[in-house]
Order: structure tokens, then C-alpha cells, then sequence
């Protein structure tokens, strides 16, 4: 999952001899806000359109607008995690990829990299969603997983966010099952939790209640979001 393997070439990038009013167009031809802008091969940086649009003379060379260039972009050894990271940050439409002497190899797009990441095989292979949330002090991973794994089931994809519960810090965890359920499971009960399937959107009834029984769970873990008491 480095960025080398998921470089795409199909948009022309922007020099310094273009126009502002020119690069505006690209960006409404190509249907993006953010564009490369090179010389010599070399990355300057990335235009915005919100950038651009300040500018008061549209004809102005991009050359004469050298502030205008992001510093953002990725190596091309750079994991996917990075590039996710730098495209929510800044709410790139285009991320440019370069090696390292920073010359220009291409860019990522954040729909095909949705694309991608969908045919990975901790996305493409059937099975089930766990959520849980926790207190932070009582996470831990390796419970969570011998768990798991003792149901003849594996983890093959996990989700970790640092959220408020309650007074302190807790953390809300989307794990990926290899176990697919035969059909929804309908509200069901436990002395730790309730919990309703959604398009088999949890794992079966044994993994949740042995997890529950382990870890200091609340009520409303296992429900869908928009079921959770607030």
C-alpha cells in the first residue's frame, strides 16, 4: 500500500507561464479544486482554486503568484496512511506524488483511492463488523484478539478512535471479522449488552458476549449509531 503503486498521470500539471484564468479552467475541465504546478520537471507545489480566485487580474502568469503553491505532497514510499491523512487534513481533491530529488510522478486521487482500498483483502473478504467503545485504560488489543480468534474467527481489519465517554478519554473500536453471518441477527440481550445487526454489521452473539464478559463495555456498544444513547 505505498503510494508508488496507486500514482495516476491523466492530469496535465500547471507551469509558471500559465495563466491564472487558465489554470481555473483546467480545474473546471478536470472537475477538480487543486492542480500541480512544475518546473523543470520539479514539483512547486499545489494550486488551489479558492487561492486562485483571489487573484485580482486573471491574466497573471502563475509564476507571478509563487505564493500561492501548497507545500503538500507525498514520497513515493510513503504509505497509504500518510496520503488519507494529508487528504483529509487539507481537503485535497489531488495529492502529487514525487521521488526524491522531488520530481513530479504523478498524483492520487482520494476516489480511486477509496476504489483501491476496497479491493484490499481486509475490505474484500466476507465477514462481519464489530464496534465496540471502551475507557482507554481498559483497551487492549491482544484480549480483544485471542478472543476473537478462539471463535475460529480472525481480526482482518481494525479502526481505532480516541473519543469523550463520559468523564474520560475512551476509544471506539471497528474491527473487521473473517466470520460472515447466514442471516441478521434480530435485537437480542445479554447481562452486558444489547445489541441490534444491520446488514450483518456485527459478529455472531458467542465473540460479542465473550468479548463484553472481558472488557468494560457499555450497553449501547454493539448498537448502530444512530441507535446509541447519548
Amino acid at each position: 500500500m505505498r503510494a508508488l503503486e496507486h500514482i495516476l498521470n491523466d492530469v496535465e500539471p500547471l507551469a509558471g507561464k500559465h495563466t491564472v484564468a487558465e489554470a481555473l479552467e483546467w480545474m473546471q475541465e478536470f472537475k477538480l479544486s487543486h492542480l500541480p504546478w512544475l518546473e523543470a520537471g520539479k514539483l512547486v507545489g499545489l494550486v488551489s482554486e479558492e487561492d486562485l480566485l483571489s487573484v485580482a487580474d486573471p491574466s497573471d502568469p502563475l509564476a507571478k503568484h509563487r505564493e500561492k503553491a501548497q507545500p503538500y505532497f507525498l514520497r513515493e514510499q510513503d504509505h497509504l496512511f500518510n496520503a488519507m491523512h494529508l487528504l483529509g487534513e487539507a481537503n485535497l481533491t489531488l495529492l502529487p506524488v514525487v521521488d526524491e530529488e522531488e520530481r513530479y510522478l504523478g498524483y492520487l486521487s482520494p476516489l480511486e483511492m477509496i476504489h483501491d482500498l476496497g479491493r484490499e483483502v481486509s475490505f474484500a473478504e466476507r465477514g462481519s463488523v464489530l464496534v465496540l467503545q471502551v475507557h482507554v485504560r481498559d483497551y487492549h488489543l491482544s484480549q480483544i484478539t485471542q478472543i476473537v480468534e478462539s471463535e475460529d474467527a480472525h481480526i482482518i481489519g481494525l479502526h481505532l478512535q480516541i473519543m469523550a465517554m463520559d468523564t474520560q478519554a475512551g476509544a471506539e473500536i471497528t474491527a473487521a471479522i473473517s466470520v460472515a453471518l447466514s442471516a441478521p441477527l434480530s435485537a437480542s440481550s445479554t447481562k452486558f449488552l444489547s445489541f441490534t445487526t444491520k446488514a450483518f454489521s456485527t459478529i455472531p452473539p458467542p465473540i460479542a458476549t465473550a468479548l463484553c464478559s472481558n472488557t468494560s463495555i457499555s450497553k449501547n456498544a454493539h448498537r448502530p449509531l444512530w441507535q446509541r444513547n447519548r
